[in-house]
């Protein structure tokens, strides 16, 4: 396996040197590309930006110097905003990052208590719905076996669950 880099391959050193961004794919002995899931990106933080696409961004990104310049990178790019994030939130003081650290832990505990309520909130309908069905065909007469099939056709029940509901209501 041989990597070709810009330092041993007088072509790739002079296309290398009029960009600011190179892509790089492990070969074999052959030219076979070894993978397409390993790329190597270069990208040089020292030269002239050109334009506003998304390369240019992680260079502004990694070149800025305080909170204000990760302030001023306004990007579509969701990777880059994740990033200036959680660079945000590590330069926080010690007691501002545990302060930020507990609220977030009151946001998920409070989204896993909202999940559970609703779930059993789901359950309880579904219990309900599943009475009322069983009590209404009962007062209307219909047979336990065609019970049964409508508890399996609108919840997707087992025939013995429903066989059980049938006793049960």
């Amino acid at each position: 396996m041989e990597i070709i880099s810009p330092k041993t391959d007088f072509l790739a050193k002079e296309l290398f040197m009029k960009k600011y961004h190179s892509v790089y794919y492990l070969r074999d002995e052959e030219g076979k590309l070894f993978t397409d899931l390993f790329e190597v990106h270069i990208i040089e933080l020292r030269k002239q930006l050109k334009g506003n696409d998304a390369v240019n961004d992680w260079i502004r990104f990694f070149n800025a110097k305080s909170g204000e310049e990760l302030d001023m990178i306004h990007t579509k790019n969701v990777g880059i905003n994740a990033a200036i994030g959680e660079v945000k939130r590590m330069s926080l003081s010690e007691h501002m990052r545990a302060r930020y650290e507990a609220h977030m832990k009151e946001i998920r505990d409070r989204n896993a208590r909202e999940d559970y309520v609703r779930k059993l909130g789901r359950e309880e309908g579904r219990e309900e719905g599943i009475r009322v069905l069983v009590e209404t065909c009962k007062e209307l007469g219909i047979q336990e076996a065609e019970i049964v099939t409508k508890l399996k056709t609108k919840f997707g029940i087992p025939e013995k669950d429903a066989h059980n509901y049938i006793e049960k209501y």
